[in-house]
């Protein structure tokens, strides 16, 4: 590689299978493998999701999975970043509805909550007005929760949506 070139490769292969126990009830167990080269990890991210159709028009949903995400480049790039740092990661739970409603319309409205953790942030001891590499650590942890409502309209001419998410 040249001399300030960070160069590396990610891909993460995904397996999903639906099993259907009974009429009205799916569930959906998948696993995502993610290699990112540039750290040298392959975390695993196990997920599930389960819906039940209550009647003709209505659909509840849940699911729960860890996802990850890796370091930005310039957080490991060597002599601007940290090249020891982590892939962040999140485990996530959502909840909701489904509404197939007339004429064309259909709603979705979900719940989520995720908790973060391996967070990139700068060493609480760290000096802000002076740039450090060595100041990133995979330190930080949080949470974020919200509503999301989804709105779409289908016709045989073609389709719109709108949709408004709240955290």
């Amino acid at each position: 590689d040249a001399e300030g070139v960070l160069s590396g490769l990610a891909f993460s292969p995904y397996l999903e299978a639906v099993f259907r126990p009974a009429e009205r009830v799916s569930l959906t167990p998948g696993v995502r493998v993610d290699r990112y080269t540039i750290q040298r990890q392959t975390p695993v991210s196990p997920r599930m999701t389960a819906r039940y159709q209550t009647g003709k028009s209505v659909t509840l949903k849940g699911g729960a999975g860890i996802v990850h995400q890796p370091p930005e480049p310039q957080d490991v790039a060597e002599g601007i970043g940290q090249p020891d740092l982590e892939v962040q990661r999140a485990v996530q739970y959502t909840g909701g509805l489904e509404v197939d409603l007339p004429r064309g319309w259909s709603g979705d409205v979900q719940g989520f909550y995720k908790d973060l953790s391996h967070i990139i942030v700068r060493k609480a001891d760290s000096d802000v007005s002076n740039y450090d590499p060595s100041s990133l650590e995979n330190g930080g942890a949080g949470r974020i929760y919200g509503s999301e409502l989804y709105l779409s309209w289908k016709t045989p001419r073609g389709f719109a949506w709108c949709s408004y998410t709240l955290s």
